[in-house]
């Protein structure tokens, strides 16, 4: 977190090691669950990503940038009608 980093280099200076810095205790999700879960993760651990793991494996990061883009465009998606189409 931004906070941590700042924090560090305040104490320690520029010379601060990586793991010294870094969070050990952070929400995942599998790359194999629902988004609404990952939302729901979002929300209980109030961060910014999320490693996705397959089989334990790191294979991707979500963000909540990366899930509010997939709702606006899937919003926008529902909303088109084919041509032609009457309703």
């Amino acid at each position: 977190m931004r906070a941590d980093l700042f924090a560090s280099l305040a104490q320690n200076g520029q010379g601060s090691a990586i793991a010294n810095i870094m969070r050990r205790d952070f929400a995942i999700v599998e790359d194999t669950e629902m988004l609404e879960t990952a939302f729901e993760r979002f929300q209980s651990c109030k961060c910014l990503s999320l490693p996705v793991l397959r089989k334990q494996v790191l294979v991707g990061l979500l963000t909540m940038e990366n899930v509010g883009e997939f709702i606006a465009i899937r919003a926008a998606l529902k909303s088109l009608r084919p041509v032609g189409v009457d309703t």
